[in-house]
């Protein structure tokens, strides 16, 4: 990426670009800040024109992503269709003073970036926390904070913390407060769900979306991030923590196959996902591994298929030749990552739930909800099986899909788990409560207490040491050589904004070479 040098930051970069986005043609006549805020967006003006705070993503122990969004005062369009761009000065250094910059540059934005900005800082020193900021029009941005993971050989511990399932509607977002005053987090992994993708449900809450329909268009997909963005409790994490984030296509999986917009919808929710968030993308695959040393190897499964004329993979033979769950590709390079691993410890992100429940409701076969793996058992198997041939050890699948907390320790087959005789399973699942989208079950109907309790029937599912369908939170875990601690932080209220401590905690361990829960 070129940057501009110093004295250039001083002058307006004149780039003219085509066919800018319509709703910009409707504010020429009244400043961008007043339009936007009769949209909805509640916008801090101690905080202009870095509205939405400032964000880090994907550190490596060389590199990170350092993001922010700068939101003019006015929309700087004329009567025709070309558009000004302006530049954004940037530094990132190892005291909050910036007495010691280690890197700087200058970069333009645009309204086809949606005035977005993402640098990928490189020379960084590996374990090592810094401070970043931006200014542009003569105002500075708050200061972020993020840190380089350890470099190849290290075997350092790695504190993380997962979440899931952000919906602005459903409640506050609380558990980002807890997350705050945690200390020694070298990262957040955004496991799916970091926006609501549906309408607005203002069935509790008067926290309205924007838009409030369902978002459709380029447009409505960045207003619904931006808005996201705005939340100080989420703004502050973001500003104190790098992020590692994957894009759950909740518009691939939930959209009508016949509806003749699909294409453009998964398109634009992609980009918007792209701009909007520190992510890096490698050879246009947002799926990549992130290495902390030899110690663990965060592996950020994609299961969205590339799917041909619409068709959404299904529990149908015929559906699954033409869109298959999980790409050939994909596949391939998940099993590369682990078969070549060296690492003690891999960790999988997958935006479905990976294990079994039985006489529960919920078994196998029983609808095509693509959120599960069950439903796609030729290539959950096949997994396993891959797992099994490489003898494998030390792997801990992190997932959403249920937005239900549960601990599952994963075995091929039934009959193959009995840890009573030695049989032990394969790898062990932790699926993660959302931070306040709801569940796909409803956990005080009769029909979903009854599925809780059947879940952790010992006698059906001995497999399952946790199954909590009613709280909401995220999940904390201290990764050491020999062990791995998960934490699952549990919320009291999500419906007012809570400050005081979780609700209830419950703390499991895996040892390292085996696949168990204790």
């Amino acid at each position: 990426m070129k940057h501009f040098t110093k004295s250039l930051s001083f002058y307006i970069l004149f780039v003219f670009l085509f066919a800018y986005n319509s709703s910009f043609a409707q504010i020429r006549h009244i400043s961008y800040i007043d339009y936007l805020r009769n949209q909805g967006f509640q916008l801090n003006d101690d905080l202009a024109p870095f509205y939405h705070g400032v964000a880090s993503g994907d550190p490596l122990s060389d590199r990170v992503i350092i993001w922010t969004r700068v939101t003019p005062d006015r929309n700087e369009a004329s009567n025709t269709n070309w558009k000004l761009a302006f530049p954004v000065s940037w530094k990132i250094a190892t005291d909050t003073a910036f007495t010691q910059i280690v890197r700087s540059g200058d970069i333009a934005t645009d309204v086809l970036k949606d005035f977005t900005v993402k640098i990928d800082v490189t020379g960084l020193f590996p374990n090592t926390i810094y401070y970043y900021q931006f200014e542009a029009f003569g105002k500075k941005s708050m200061i972020g904070t993020t840190k380089t993971l350890g470099d190849e050989e290290s075997m350092e511990p790695v504190k993380l913390v997962l979440v899931d399932g952000n919906n602005y509607s459903a409640g506050y977002f609380n558990a980002y407060q807890r997350i705050n005053e945690l200390k020694n987090v070298d990262a957040v992994v955004m496991v799916s769900g970091y926006i609501n993708e549906g309408a607005t449900d203002e069935a509790i809450l008067n926290r309205r979306e924007i838009p409030a329909a369902e978002p459709s268009s380029l447009q409505d997909f960045r207003f619904r991030y931006a808005q996201y963005h705005l939340d100080h409790q989420l703004m502050k994490t973001h500003a104190k923590l790098p992020f590692i984030a994957i894009w759950k296509n909740q518009v691939v999986n939930k959209a009508t196959p016949q509806s003749s917009n699909w294409d453009n919808k998964q398109q634009a929710a992609e980009q918007a996902f792209l701009e909007w968030m520190p992510v890096r993308v490698n050879n246009g695959e947002l799926q990549r591994k992130i290495s902390f040393g030899k110690l663990l190897d965060l592996v950020m499964m994609d299961t969205n298929p590339t799917l041909q004329n619409g068709v959404v993979a299904s529990t149908e033979a015929s559906v699954e030749k033409v869109a298959p769950f999980m790409e050939a590709s994909h596949y391939d390079w998940l099993s590369k990552q682990l078969i070549n691993s060296d690492a003690t410890w891999k960790i999988l992100t997958t935006n479905s739930f990976f294990g079994s429940v039985y006489n529960a409701g919920l078994d196998s076969g029983t609808g095509t909800d693509v959120d599960r793996w069950d439903n796609h058992l030729n290539e959950k198997n096949r997994i396993l099986e891959m797992l099994q041939a490489f003898n494998l050890k030390n792997i801990v699948v992190a997932s959403s899909g249920f937005k239900t907390a549960m601990a599952n320790e994963v075995a091929e087959s039934r009959s193959s788990y009995n840890p009573a005789a030695g049989k032990y399973a394969q790898l062990v699942e932790v699926s993660l409560p959302t931070v306040s989208s709801p569940g796909l079950i409803d956990p005080y109907s009769s029909s979903g207490i009854q599925t809780e309790i059947r879940s952790q029937n010992k006698t059906d599912n001995p497999h399952i040491k946790l199954a909590n369908f009613k709280d909401h939170g995220f999940v904390e875990m201290n990764i050491s050589m020999k062990k791995i601690d998960v934490k699952w932080n549990f919320m009291k209220d999500i419906t007012v904004e809570d400050q005081s401590k979780p609700k209830s905690t419950v703390l499991l361990s895996i040892p390292s070479g085996k696949s168990i829960l204790e």
